[in-house]
């Protein structure tokens, strides 16, 4: 059993390692859809498989042999080495995508000129820019 968890956690490590480097290079540009279901889907393996260690006891590491803590133990700390770049990859990624589309919708509004007018009881005037609409097209 503990076995498997750690096979579970270094494929987890794996594929976070990829991400990044993919992330961080040129094949930013790939398809992220497989590597995102293949870490959702370790990490529910790894939820289930440590609920499972969780219901034989809570001391249930302090029951493991000394070969297998170590194990653990290394496996542990390289998934947390890989889990921090691709953290803050991913979180970069996201702010680049916000950026961008923040920046398209800026233009589109500049290119339309979608701007009204309300104006108040007291016969004030507010301004407002009325947003333009943006599709993205996902097939390219």
């Amino acid at each position: 059993m503990i076995e498997d968890l750690i096979d579970v956690i270094e494929s987890l490590t794996l594929i976070m390692d990829e991400e990044t480097a993919r992330l961080r290079g040129r094949d930013r540009h790939l398809p992220s859809g497989p590597m995102v279901e293949a870490k959702l889907r370790l990490v529910a393996t790894l939820e289930v498989r440590v609920a499972q260690l969780s219901r034989r006891g809570a001391g249930w590491v302090d029951e493991l042999a000394e070969d297998q803590k170590t194990l653990l133990k290394a496996a542990l700390a390289n998934l947390c080495t890989a889990a921090e770049p691709n953290r803050r990859s991913i979180a970069r990624q996201i702010d680049l995508s916000a950026e961008m589309m923040a920046a398209v919708a800026s233009e589109a509004q500049r290119q339309s000129g979608a701007i009204g007018a309300t104006y108040g009881s007291e016969g004030t005037m507010t301004r407002t820019d009325a947003p333009s609409p943006i599709s993205i097209n996902t097939s390219l």
